[in-house]
């Protein structure tokens, strides 16, 4: 073999040799790329959870004291309860007292089981569950009421009383309970003289709920069929500044 061949074939091997460095540098490097590329990927995930895991802690807490403030209300409404009930029971204790309620005996009451009826001042009555109404007890002032008219539905105050239930609930802006207790005084009490009151106080019923033609219809009603009561001004004057 001479000189020359050997030349050549040294120039092959060194040429075979560097492509294969080459072609192997730009395997590692691609390894290297991908390692990198998920290294990256993972931290970013981590970053991610770590993130997630905080507002998690931070919700939990959040839920926490939502949790304590809430018990801490039920807790409240409770004792409220506890003493509304503790008031009413004195109350019924105080109007007892107050009114003279007696229970009549009967020798017969034991053969036939009826119940003993109270009897009661119906003035004295009309008056504690009004005078829980002007200082702001509606509830009470509304059970004040219905007490009277069960015991006494046909007086000259009957219709009153069943005015100021309806007034109670108005005063609670209970609309809907206001409105159907209003329209109880002309339909039990015809001849009463709260009809244009009540009448008046229906309109405002339609009114805070929405309804204004019904509540104009009632305004108007007042206005014709009562033209001489003050009821019938301030519906007049309503229904102007409802134009």
């Amino acid at each position: 073999m001479n000189k020359r061949i050997l030349i050549i074939l040294l120039r092959v091997l060194i040429v075979s040799g560097s492509i294969s460095f080459i072609f192997c540098g730009c395997s590692l490097k691609r390894q290297w790329v991908q390692q990198t590329t998920q290294i990256d990927s993972l931290q970013k995930r981590v970053a991610k959870l770590d993130s997630l895991q905080q507002y998690q802690g931070e919700l939990l807490l959040e839920l926490r004291a939502d949790l304590g403030y809430r018990l801490e209300q039920i807790d409240q409404k409770i004792e409220q309860l506890d003493a509304k009930i503790e008031d009413n029971q004195y109350r019924v204790s105080r109007i007892g007292q107050k009114l003279g309620l007696r229970v009549p005996q009967s020798s017969s009451q034991t053969d036939t089981g009826a119940s003993a009826q109270a009897v009661a001042d119906p003035a004295a009555l009309y008056n504690t569950a009004y005078l829980d109404f002007t200082r702001g007890n509606s509830d009470l002032a509304i059970q004040g009421f219905q007490e009277y008219l069960k015991l006494f539905p046909d007086t000259e105050l009957s219709d009153n009383a069943q005015y100021w239930i309806g007034e109670s609930y108005f005063t609670k802006k209970e609309w809907q309970m206001a409105l159907i207790e209003f329209e109880k005084v002309e339909k039990n009490y015809p001849n009463g003289n709260k009809i244009p009151a009540a009448i008046y106080k229906i309109g405002l019923c339609y009114l805070n709920m929405g309804i204004r033609n019904r509540g104009k219809d009632s305004l108007r009603r007042v206005v014709q069929d009562f033209p001489d009561t003050p009821e019938a001004s301030l519906a007049k004057e309503r229904l102007d500044n409802l134009r």
